[in-house]
């Protein structure tokens, strides 16, 4: 098989989608066809019995119902033959016994019979003589052996062919028994011939069957009337030989015959059926069968080149990218598996590391998504696909906030919680799962604090959600930590308001301080009754003051457009307008001030004349952006100096054994994933990766300058098991450290 090996991958993917469509089409095909050459009668005979036992099952059935509803009419008061006998007293129970006829749709008429009345038939329309009642009926049947069916001790069914030639009507008596279980009197069904024609009609509708009842007289009547003659010869056959035989053959046709008995109705159900007729339709079906098979093929070899190719495609970027990756042009040639597996070893062998820096960077980059969503950077569906499953998020009744947890001290979360318990606590609750609801969440370097974005079907309500937070928060520690929560939002673009207004939330728990979780629907948004009042709406003032404090200057802008807004619609006199705008310039002068300093005054005293919000909303936005812009600057100058002081930290103690990413991130008080990005964009790689780097260019600088042993320079620099340094060692430079110190000192 050396030539499998050769194929490239199209020509491999192609040749086993064939093969194992051949591999189990073809066997299935050939065991079907030797099967069903086999078992064609055995399948005639088995589908037209099962049918003959459905129709006798279906048929007997009905009978039995006959049996219940009669058992009923012992306990019926209104029916006896005293009552039926009274020409006063007949009406009720005439009408009682109409019910009978009506509970089943297979009874033409219901008679009832009593013994000490043997001459009269009592029905819903009146009284019968039975002389009348058999000429009525134009039956072939004298009184006596009428008489003897209706005295019979269990139910019993007949046939009795009337004087007119094709008729029959049938009977049904069912004895009925009084407390003392003597039969006291009989119930007799007279059935209608379309209700029996219905049970048998599958039966009947079978263009090569005939199906056939034998009465207690071996006499075989007819009800397809398919083939009149055969049922001629078959009664010939009963009268002379008293059975029948389960196949036989008559007029140069084989019949296979099917009979069942039941010995309580003294009745016989036959069902004959020409298996030559029945042959051919099968034969008819079976080469039907033949040709799909052999589309069936000719589709499934189609749909294998289709599969095959489709498989390729993403082998074909694969090769692509290993032919690119070697420098050879993709376009010439094709792969084999063979070659494929060769080159993906060697590639993934001298990119092991990747795994790894991929793992490390997996929570900077979440939490880089959380960022840049929070502060409104991104507003693309990605972002979301990145941090939420697809079963919250597609939902459309998707619902997103965001929880601040703060780590300031005070009288209930007392200081030495704050630098190591937040780490924790975040990195606890980030593997909570919940079925209704998601989140993720990162710590505020701006803010001693930890946010949580929460993403929700929408089952829950925000305060269902937050109840279960705060009580797995308790089952963590002990501690009581306010919480500030924003709004709900259903869109993207309103994620970083709902993140401005959980930390005013949580600064507003100074001005209420009753409580550990405050919502920022629960700040007082007073709205004028009329417009001569004048409100100030406090929750969007605090909303502007935090915005303008972290430099939020989308959520600011959008901030200051609602406060325009609401005082268009509710300042419109002079003097509102005035308290109104001055209120607004007190704002901005608050937080302003502190970050720009006095020259903000200048800039505010210019809108002391101002006379309409279209001005005021135009100075204002400009002092919004000054505001801002210097807040990013401060910000920027403030993470200069963290990195400065992070690697200033780290060139002093590169050598020690304490040293490592969570005793950094305590000591700057920095989540891990933010000293991974801030190592990824001063030095284009991890942390771990960049104390190993910097420890392995100390010790080969020491090898070549100084005369300490390979041992005490190995351990001066934080490796203290030597021959795993030294396997490292020459695994990245390439020689052992001493064959190194060689080579340079005497270089």
């Amino acid at each position: 098989m050396k030539w499998i090996r050769k194929l490239n991958i199209l020509q491999y993917s192609i040749f086993s989608y064939i093969f194992f469509f051949a591999l189990i089409f073809i066997p299935m095909s050939l065991v079907w066809y030797t099967t069903s050459r086999h078992s064609v009668t055995q399948q005639l005979e088995l589908s037209s019995k099962n049918a003959l036992l459905q129709a006798k099952a279906s048929f007997e059935s009905d009978l039995s119902q006959l049996d219940l509803i009669s058992q009923q009419l012992p306990y019926d008061s209104a029916i006896s033959l005293e009552y039926l006998a009274d020409p006063y007293e007949n009406i009720d129970s005439r009408s009682a016994l109409a019910k009978y006829r009506l509970n089943n749709s297979m009874i033409e008429e219901a008679y009832l019979f009593y013994p000490e009345d043997p001459e009269t038939f009592y029905s819903a329309n009146g009284s019968t003589k039975i002389d009348a009642l058999i000429e009525l009926r134009q039956q072939n049947v004298d009184k006596e052996e009428l008489l003897t069916l209706l005295n019979a001790p269990i139910p019993s069914f007949s046939i009795l062919e009337e004087k007119v030639y094709g008729d029959k009507s049938f009977f049904y008596v069912v004895p009925i028994q009084d407390a003392f279980g003597k039969n006291s009197a009989s119930m007799i069904y007279v059935l209608r011939k379309s209700s029996i024609d219905a049970i048998f009609s599958p039966l009947l509708n079978e263009a090569h069957g005939d199906f056939y009842l034998v009465n207690s007289q071996d006499k075989l009547l007819g009800f397809s009337n398919n083939n009149p003659e055969l049922a001629t010869a078959l009664n010939k056959k009963l009268a002379t030989k008293g059975s029948l035989s389960e196949s036989f053959r008559w007029e140069n046709k084989n019949y296979l015959l099917h009979q069942f008995t039941n010995d309580l109705l003294d009745l016989e159900y036959v069902y004959v059926l020409n298996t030559d007729l029945a042959s051919a339709r099968l034969t008819q079906i079976y080469q039907a069968s033949i040709y799909t098979i052999i589309g069936i093929l000719i589709i499934g070899l189609f749909s294998s080149i289709f599969l095959g190719r489709h498989s390729y495609r993403p082998y074909e970027k694969i090769e692509r990218l290993l032919l690119k990756h070697e420098h050879e042009q993709p376009q010439k040639r094709a792969l084999s598996f063979e070659e494929v597996h060769g080159k993906l070893s060697t590639f993934l062998t001298e990119n092991s590391h990747l795994k790894e820096e991929i793992k490390q960077q997996t929570p900077f980059i979440k939490e880089s998504l959380l960022h840049q969503l929070l502060t409104g950077q991104r507003t693309d569906e990605l972002s979301l696909q990145e941090l939420f499953s697809p079963l919250i998020i597609q939902q459309a009744t998707a619902r997103y906030f965001t929880i601040v947890i703060s780590f300031e001290a005070t009288s209930h979360s007392p200081a030495l919680y704050r630098d190591s318990f937040s780490n924790q606590l975040l990195k606890e609750l980030n593997h909570i799962q919940y079925a209704h609801f998601e989140w993720c969440g990162t710590k505020c370097l701006e803010e001693e604090a930890v946010t949580f974005l929460i993403a929700s079907s929408g089952e829950l309500t925000q305060e269902e959600i937050v109840e279960r937070i705060v009580e797995d928060m308790r089952n963590f520690s002990d501690v009581t930590l306010p919480i500030g929560i924003g709004k709900e939002t259903a869109s993207l673009k309103g994620i970083k308001h709902s993140f401005i207004e959980a930390l005013t939330a949580l600064d507003y728990r100074f001005e209420n301080p009753q409580g550990q979780i405050f919502f920022f629907e629960s700040i007082s948004a007073s709205t004028p009754q009329d417009h001569r009042s004048f409100h100030f709406p406090e929750d969007k003032q605090l909303k502007l003051v935090q915005s303008l404090h972290l430099g939020n200057e989308g959520v600011a802008l959008e901030t200051l457009e609602e406060l325009i807004h609401y005082g268009v619609q509710y300042c419109v006199t002079l003097q509102t307008f005035r308290m109104y705008s001055y209120y607004i310039m007190n704002t901005y002068a608050h937080v302003g001030i502190a970050v720009i300093g006095d020259a903000l005054l200048t800039e505010l005293e210019v809108l002391i004349d101002v006379k309409d919000y279209q001005q005021l909303h135009k100075k204002l936005q400009e002092i919004t952006q000054m505001i801002c812009q210097k807040v990013a600057t401060k910000a920027r100058e403030e993470e200069s100096h963290v990195k400065e002081a992070l690697f200033s930290y780290i060139d002093a103690h590169y050598n020690t054994d304490f040293l490592s990413l969570e005793s950094i991130s305590d000591h700057f008080n920095l989540t891990p994933t933010m000293i991974n990005k801030i190592m990824k964009e001063e030095t284009n790689t991890t942390f771990a990766k960049y104390i190993a780097n910097l420890r392995l260019e100390k010790i080969k600088q020491a090898l070549v300058e100084t005369d300490q042993s390979i041992k005490e320079i190995i351990q001066s620099n934080g490796y203290y098991d030597v021959s795993n340094f030294t396997r490292k060692f020459r695994t990245t430079v390439g020689v052992t450290p001493g064959q190194y110190r060689t080579m340079y000192r005497e270089g």
